[in-house]
């Protein structure tokens, strides 16, 4: 009677529980661990209540593992078709036969080898099962420290802990023994209480002790279960690291019923003290647990350690190609560099596809610490990955990219012909990652960079539309006039058709843009005879004849005559649009004489020529901008200030042309007098195109009046701010 009633008891202290949970349900991370908290904890408290069990018979018990150990087996990997495993599996039978036979019960005892890196347990199941994991195997070095652990597992049985296990098990389920083949394996490895394991350690040690066997090797794993115990509380440090955790955690619920390893093993050194001493054996078949270490440390990127365990292995096993991987990819890690390289070789007669991991594991070092922007690691970790045969291309790429990204376009170039030499064509997305590294520049104004680095497709392309106009504006913005012009000529020359469509879109420019561009380079480069000779050779060879595309090349060769001193053309263009007689020319266009003459110092003339274009063509932004630079360099900075401002939201990014209209509004500020004014506006034209503090910039493209308006604002501007600086100072 009160056996049952203890029962009805537990049950409802188990039914209250659960309602609890549903109630506050806690905020717990999802691992192994809960459930075998829970096991442990149950089957703790399930040991001290007094449930008075009848001893199950032992055929019982045999037919109740064998049951058990049939359904366990087959969900654990098989060793079947694994010769390594099923020759590992008969050695621990082997040394398990041993063992067991000097145990008090004489049962049917086997022993099962779970081939698994992840197991690091051991279990016994009623009659005469014991299990034993790779994982835990793979912590041992001596078969004394084995016969010590399947002793411990034999006394679970000798003991009737595995027997007693089950009967509670059914009687907390209410279920017959038949039905105990459902009990979860969770119910055995979770492990017994601290006493009854302690008990297990003793009398196990003398188990192994009675076979000829050293108890005390046993401490030796504890203490690596100890470390192991640790680590699955410290922060994982890598994906590897986190995808072997799961394993750690499972020590959690291990240690809620087993003692803590350093009770275990004062235990253990305080009962074989009374034992006779052994010498130990070294453990068989230790390379595999090692090659299974080393494979784990390389996982959590302990690479010391995975080079040291993969060369012990080697040392055993010299062709043995996991270990010769495994070796070779730590190597690696470790900037071992002809290490990795001489392993990696022995390994490509053996197993060409352990060969390309290797190669795969060098390039993700690689593209890691790019995705890092660590660029000087991947670059020099993918160029010894070129070093494996045959070559990964993308170990090139990355490199070419991680240079790119460091701005070394020189090693880049190096790189790219290496390349280009072994796989022609083999470029990929390289030339669109330099032409988007040149823009990034661009728009932080690192001009000079965003030339070289702008230049960098047209190596490989050097045709493609869309890269010659990356060019030619970095070009152009560095004050590169003489290259920026021969790129935006070209640009007119090549036909739009020649880009890709989705180039096109992104990177069109119309061809007249491009030959006012050219000829606007040719003139800031101090080389217009040069610019002419150009033009006068592209006209010639316009075959079509297209009336306004040579029209547009006449009219620039005329500015650039004028530039040059010649104002034979340019003066007839004058008069033509003075006079109104534009029936022989095309108006648009026309606007770009009255620039020239602008661009020559000859203000006045030029606000008469633009003025008439804008009173035809009223609507053209382009020449009513052309006509307020013109209105400054003329002295009338109020009409000059209205064309600005009508313009700036139109032309407030950068250009291919000089024409700013932010600056433009500065300038006219300052000669209208309101200096603060200027000087806001000026800020915010060098922050968007600092080329104009550089005074060399300004005087290739404007007249010496402009220029030295600039140099007179910009010299107020640093005042000011010094003088800032100095309060700030003496604060």
């Amino acid at each position: 009677m009160k056996d049952r009633v203890y029962l009805l008891v537990a049950v409802a202290l188990s039914v209250l529980g659960l309602a609890l949970s549903e109630i506050e349900k806690p905020d717990v991370p999802v691992s192994p661990a809960p459930l075998l908290f829970f096991l442990a904890d149950t089957q703790r408290e399930l040991t001290r209540m007094p449930m008075q069990v009848t001893r199950m018979p032992d055929q019982e018990e045999i037919e109740v593992g064998n049951r058990l150990a049939r359904k366990y087996a087959a969900a654990f990997p098989s060793i079947r078709g694994n010769p390594e495993a099923t020759a590992i599996a008969e050695y621990v039978e082997t040394v398990g036969k041993t063992v067991a036979a000097n145990a008090h019960r004489k049962l049917p005892y086997q022993f099962h080898y779970v081939p698994d890196v992840n197991f690091i347990n051991a279990f016994a199941l009623p009659g005469g099962h014991v299990f034993i994991g790779e994982g835990l195997m793979a912590l041992m070095t001596t078969e004394d420290a084995l016969a010590a652990i399947l002793g411990h597992e034999i006394e679970h049985i000798d003991h009737y802990h595995c027997a007693e296990r089950v009967q509670i098990e059914v009687a907390m389920r209410r279920i017959p023994m038949s039905g105990a083949v459902a009990l979860p394996v969770a119910v055995f490895v979770a492990g017994y209480t601290k006493d009854q394991e302690l008990e297990a350690d003793r009398e196990g040690a003398r188990l192994a002790a009675e076979a000829g066997y050293s108890p005390l090797e046993v401490t030796a794993v504890f203490e690596e279960i100890d470390k192991l115990y640790k680590r699955a509380h410290d922060p994982a440090r890598n994906p590897g690291e986190e995808m072997s955790r799961v394993a750690l955690e499972t020590l959690e619920g291990y240690f809620r019923s087993h003692p803590l390893p350093q009770e275990r093993i004062a235990a253990i050194r305080h009962e074989v003290g009374s034992l006779p001493a052994h010498p130990p054996r070294p453990l068989a078949f230790q390379e595999v647990f090692e090659r299974e270490q080393a494979l784990r440390a390389l996982a959590e990127g302990r690479y010391g350690a995975a080079s040291t365990l993969a060369t012990q292995v080697l040392t055993a096993k010299p062709e043995d190609v996991p270990a010769l991987k495994t070796l070779s990819e730590a190597r690696f890690a470790l900037k071992d560099y002809a290490g990795a390289l001489e392993n990696y070789t022995k390994l490509v007669p053996l197993d060409p596809l352990a060969a390309n991991d290797v190669r795969t594991f060098a390039v993700n070092l690689a593209s890691a610490a790019l995705q890092r922007q660590d660029l000087r690691s991947a670059a020099e970790i993918a160029q010894h990955a070129m070093e494996f045969e045959p070559v990964s291309l993308e170990a090139y790429l990355l490199r070419i990219r991680a240079l790119l990204l460091a701005n070394d376009v020189d090693a880049a170039w190096e790189t790219t012909q290496q390349l280009l030499k072994l796989a022609p064509g083999g470029q990929g997305e390289l030339p669109e990652f330099a032409r988007s590294r040149a823009e990034q520049l661009m728009r932080t104004h690192d001009y000079a960079m965003a030339e070289r680095l702008a230049e960098y497709p047209l190596r490989i392309l050097p045709n493609d539309p869309s890269y010659l106009l990356g060019y030619a504006r970095a070009a152009f913005a560095n004050g590169d006039f003489a290259r920026a012009a021969d790129a935006f000529l070209r640009l007119f020359e090549a036909p739009p058709e020649t880009a890709p469509p989705p180039v096109r879109a992104r990177q069109q420019i119309r061809w007249e843009t491009a030959l006012e561009s050219a000829s606007d380079s040719f003139a800031a480069a101090g080389d217009a005879k040069r610019g002419i000779a150009a033009l006068e050779e592209a006209l010639a060879k316009d075959k079509k004849r297209d009336p306004l595309r040579s029209a547009m090349l006449a009219e620039e060769i005329a500015g650039l005559k004028l530039f040059a001193g010649d104002e034979k053309d340019a003066r007839q263009y004058a008069d033509s649009i003075m006079s109104g007689k534009w029936e022989d020319r095309p108006v648009i266009g026309l606007d770009r004489i009255g620039w020239w003459y602008y661009r020559t110092g000859r203000a006045g003339e030029a606000v008469q020529l633009l003025s008439r274009v804008v009173g035809v063509t009223p609507d053209q932004d382009d020449v009513i901008l052309e006509l307020g630079w013109a209105q400054l360099d003329a002295g009338a900075f109020q009409p000059a200030l209205a064309s600005f401002r009508r313009t700036r939201n139109v032309f407030n990014e950068w250009r291919a042309r000089a024409d700013d209209p932010v600056m433009g509004v500065a300038l006219g500020e300052w000669l209208s007098a309101d200096r603060e004014e200027a000087l806001r506006e000026f800020r915010v034209a060098v922050s968007q195109h600092p080329e104009w503090l550089n005074a060399s910039w300004p005087l290739a493209l404007y007249p010496l009046n402009t220029v030295r308006l600039v140099q007179m604002v910009n010299n107020e501007r640093a005042r000011r701010e010094a003088a800032q600086k100095a309060i700030q100072s003496r604060r």
